[in-house]
């Protein structure tokens, strides 16, 4: 037991409001340490939504006024390293509604260098980047700040895809390989993901993960889809070296004797290779993924308010489109996540939610990662493992271009309506799913009095 007193400070804190939609809020430090407390990073949107930011104040000390401090405080007795030692503003024990939480948004790689041996480049950028390499901060230093994040009084860390990636510039993790693998260059030779998990617990926080279900890189995924491993043993800036093809794939035989050919390089006829492999150009000529892993409807492009979106690539380079209504591929997924629960992850972030139909939300991943998270903790009930997403919308209106489907407030509700789902895997299964999801569009895709409720 130690005897400390009590003053009379002024701490200020930002409080992350999170609602249907999430805002990323983030600023990436250029010598990858930490985002200044004094002042808040211009704020990094998704779409046209604005946030606003504030400059904490924090009240200046004046010793002559505490040596005044009236008699009446007389120093209590607190037990050293507890979350009431004085060390903390915000103790996290009472929180129960995960709303009332205060959020700390980090991109991991950018935010705190704790072990300069995990330091790598990308393959993209290996020359332009000189000694700044994008893979820099790590769990490690994440740690090593947890006290410093808890002391502005926040009481939940959210932290961007953990998963093994793979793309030109992958240092944000939103370009997976592997949904079932963290990504070797976060953790140290002393730290796993396990340890930062436990870390943010024992300070009476909670920790978030940033999940994608919607997207993989264009070089497969190693289990659901493996077209490429990647080896985390060798040169990760140079993919010759650490991507290794799975030259038994269809497509993919003579992937290491490709060449550059006219105008275009080696590198573009190998990825152009890919796109074909993962059916992803929309050409029907021809088709490897015949399994149905990945939707083979193209590209995007401008329609970003229409049913295409939920149904095609959004970028052309990294962003495969998965087909989530295809049972193998969302059970496969609640599988790969459910081990972060297991874990100890407290809720997830899930990235781009309007390019996946409420439906299959609804029907193939609510329900069973809120199993999972009552299954490790013995709770029963339904909203116990807390989730928001990512809802990208152009208009500023209730509904985003006149579509509740595609607005946010739509994705905070159950199903009002019963549509035919099929689990079994197969292509019927699949066929049956994939036209529930389209009528389910047409049915909310026009804004009705049902919707204001």
């Amino acid at each position: 037991m130690k005897k400390v007193s009590m003053k009379k400070w002024l701490i200020s804190f930002l409080t992350i409001a999170v609602l249907c939609a999430s805002v990323l809020v983030a600023g990436l430090a250029s010598d990858a340490n930490m985002v200044s407390a004094e002042t808040v990073p211009e704020s990094k949107t998704s779409g046209t939504d604005e946030v606003e930011t504030t400059t904490p104040y924090v009240a200046e000390s004046n010793q002559e006024e505490e040596d005044k401090e009236d008699s009446s405080n007389e120093a209590v007795e607190l037990i050293e390293g507890s979350a009431d030692d004085g060390m903390y503003y915000n103790a996290n024990g009472g929180i129960s509604d995960f709303r009332d939480e205060t959020i700390y948004f980090v991109i991991t790689t950018r935010f705190y260098d704790g072990d300069s041996s995990n330091n790598v480049h990308c393959w993209d950028g290996k020359v332009i980047n000189g000694s700044d390499t994008p893979w820099r901060g790590d769990f490690k230093g994440l740690i090593d700040k947890l006290d410093y994040i808890k002391a502005l009084g926040f009481t939940a860390v959210w932290i961007t895809p953990v998963v093994k990636n793979a793309s030109g510039y992958d240092y944000h993790g939103y370009h997976a390989i592997n949904f079932k693998e963290v990504d070797k260059r976060y953790e140290s030779a002393d730290v796993t993901y396990q340890d930062l998990i436990d870390a943010v617990h024992e300070r009476g926080m909670k920790i978030i993960q940033d999940v994608v279900f919607n997207h993989t890189g264009n070089w497969g995924e190693e289990n659901l889809y493996p077209i490429f491993k990647r080896d985390m043993t060798k040169d990760q800036a140079d993919t010759e070296d650490c991507m290794i093809p799975n030259t038994s794939m269809a497509g993919l035989e003579d992937y290491n004797d490709i060449t550059a050919s006219g105008n275009q390089s080696k590198g573009t006829r190998q990825f152009l290779r890919r796109l074909q492999v993962l059916n992803a150009d929309g050409d029907g000529s021809y088709k490897y993924d015949a399994k149905d892993i990945y939707h083979h409807n193209g590209f995007t492009g401008s329609s970003f308010e229409q049913y295409v979106v939920q149904t095609t690539s959004i970028h052309y380079a990294d962003c495969m489109d998965l087909n989530t209504e295809n049972p193998t591929v969302y059970k496969y997924l609640v599988d790969a996540y459910s081990q972060y629960i297991r874990m100890g992850v407290d809720a997830f972030r899930v990235d781009t939610v309007k390019h996946i139909s409420r439906l299959t939300f609804n029907k193939a991943f609510i329900t069973q990662l809120n199993d999972v998270y009552n299954e490790v903790h013995g709770t029963t009930g339904e909203g116990n493992f807390y989730m928001f997403g990512e809802v990208c919308a152009r208009y500023r209106n209730v509904w985003n271009d006149g579509k509740p489907a595609i607005s946010s407030p739509f994705y905070t509700w159950k199903e009002t309506k019963e549509y035919a789902w099929d689990d079994s895997e197969t292509e019927a299964a699949i066929a049956t799913n994939t036209a529930s999801v389209a009528k389910h569009w047409d049915d909310n895709l026009v804004a009705t009095h049902s919707h204001c409720h």
